[in-house]
Order: structure tokens, then C-alpha cells, then sequence
């Protein structure tokens, strides 16, 4: 199978993102990715209230550090652009056959976590689908950190589990869309001025943030 260079593109920067993390020995592809569809679905969270999430404790070797940095909010703005188009694909791991949802699942569930205001929104919102989604997403999430805790409402455990990729995938974009609507974003729409306001969140604007040349 022949890649557009997009999807050429799109494969190496999750593999330098991903060798990145690696080396970084903290959180991984899988539940940063997770956390990063949360962000996309919420709230303005500023880049410094969630930013060490992702990087931890202080890297040993600054340069490593700001390259990863700079590689995750990349990853983020792309991300958006990708719910906006239809076009995301979880970072789901794989082993085997199986593939491996819970911590994109945890990784959503602790950035929803961070946001203030985020989960009283939307529970108390008037939009049920997106209600009944944001709560299937933390079930599946609470199900991976504790099982014991489960919410009983939500369904039964082992039917969620078994179809929990699809169950993910029909929730993020069932949150992306209550929050932006079901109108999708052209691509055209997706380029950004130098001196536009970075679409990642940061409150940089997008030369001095994502668009800085690696």
C-alpha cells in the first residue's frame, strides 16, 4: 500500500513523538494521545495547566525536553485539525489482535479530570448524546483504574469492554461535534497565519508555538 505524503507525514511525526516519550521513560503514546482528544473537546485549558502532565519531572537535558514539548503541542494541533475533518485515529496500541484501549481511555479520563469546570459542563449541558458519551468514556477509564468503582447505569462491564475502540471513537467525536457542531472543517479552513492565536491552546501565537521551524 502506497501513503499519500500526508499520511507519510502523519506516520513520522507519531514516530518521532513517540521515540521521544520513550526515551523520556514517562507517560506513553497511547495516553497522551487520549489526553489530547480530551483537550480538544473542552474548554480552553492553558498550555501551563497541563504541560507537565506530559513531561513530569524536570528532563535532565533541557534540549530533549523543549523538543519534546514542542513535538506533543504539534501533536495536539494536529489532533484538533483531525477531529475537525473526521480524519483521528486513536493511538490505540495493539498486541497480537487485541488492541489496547485502556490507557488512551485513562489518558482522557485524567485530562478531563484537570479541566475545572469541564465534566459539571457537560453533565449538566442539554445535549444527551454528548452527556451519555463523556460518560461512557470515563466508565471505560474508571473500568482500567478500578473496577470495583464502576458505574453500574453505564452497562455491563464486560459487553463495554468488548466493544470499547468503538464505543471511544463514536464518544470523542460525539463530544468533538457538541462542542463545535456537526459542520465540518474544510481543509482549507485548517491553514493558519503565522500570527494567528496557535490552534494547540498555548495562548502563543502560531509562529512563536507550533509553527516554529523544527
Amino acid at each position: 500500500m502506497v501513503l499519500s505524503r500526508e499520511d507519510r507525514e502523519r506516520e513520522e511525526r507519531l514516530e518521532m513523538l513517540y521515540d521521544a516519550l520513550e526515551a523520556h521513560g514517562g507517560i506513553g503514546l497511547s495516553e497522551l494521545d487520549g489526553f489530547v482528544a480530551a483537550l480538544c473537546v473542552m474548554p480552553l485549558l492553558p498550555h501551563k495547566d497541563w504541560i507537565s502532565y506530559v513531561l513530569g519531572a524536570p528532563e535532565a537535558d533541557p534540549a530533549a525536553r523543549l523538543v519534546l514539548e514542542s513535538l506533543v503541542m504539534v501533536h495536539s494541533s494536529a489532533t484538533f485539525q483531525e477531529l475537525g475533518y473526521r480524519s483521528y485515529v486513536p493511538q490505540f496500541m495493539q498486541e497480537h489482535d487485541e488492541i489496547l484501549w485502556q490507557e488512551w481511555a485513562v489518558g482522557f479520563g485524567n485530562a478531563a479530570a484537570y479541566h475545572p469546570t469541564f465534566i459539571d459542563e457537560v453533565v449538566s449541558g442539554p445535549d444527551e448524546e454528548a452527556v451519555a458519551a463523556l460518560n461512557l468514556i470515563l466508565a471505560l477509564a474508571g473500568l482500567v483504574v478500578n473496577e470495583d468503582e464502576f458505574r453500574k447505569d453505564i452497562g455491563k462491564p464486560d459487553e463495554l469492554m468488548a466493544e470499547a475502540p468503538t464505543h471511544l471513537i463514536r464518544s470523542v467525536y460525539a463530544l468533538f461535534e457538541s462542542r463545535y457542531g456537526e459542520r465540518l472543517i474544510p481543509r482549507r479552513a485548517v491553514k493558519i497565519g503565522r500570527n494567528d492565536p496557535c490552534p494547540c491552546g498555548s495562548g502563543k501565537k502560531y509562529k512563536k508555538c507550533c509553527g516554529v521551524p523544527a
